[in-house]
């Protein structure tokens, strides 16, 4: 669980520690920001409730072939049956990761 998270955030400050790190380097490659996040595994899903299927500036670059569950449940209501129903679907999912 991630609070006052913001992706936009989290990436200028991965750039910042890059810089400071890597000056010598003429080419910067994508495993060198992600060396630098504060979340570096790839996400395999996010389960968004409320009713939005949008990721709101969260985990931008982790969520690339993540799969999204939506759920109309508010966060407080969020109970344990919704957690499992969100498990099953992702379990019953073929993924390809963007191919």
């Amino acid at each position: 669980m991630l609070i006052a998270y913001g992706a936009k955030f989290e990436i200028l400050q991965a750039v910042k520690r890059l810089i400071r790190k890597v000056k010598e380097k003429k080419r910067i490659k994508e495993t060198d920001i992600e060396r630098y996040l504060m979340i570096k595994e790839p996400v395999d899903l996010i389960i968004r409730t409320g009713g939005y299927s949008r990721l709101s500036n969260f985990l931008v670059l982790q969520a690339a072939y993540a799969e999204i569950w939506v759920t109309k449940t508010l966060w407080p209501d969020f109970s344990k049956k919704e957690f499992y129903k969100a498990l099953k679907w992702y379990s019953n999912l073929k993924r390809n990761f963007g191919k």
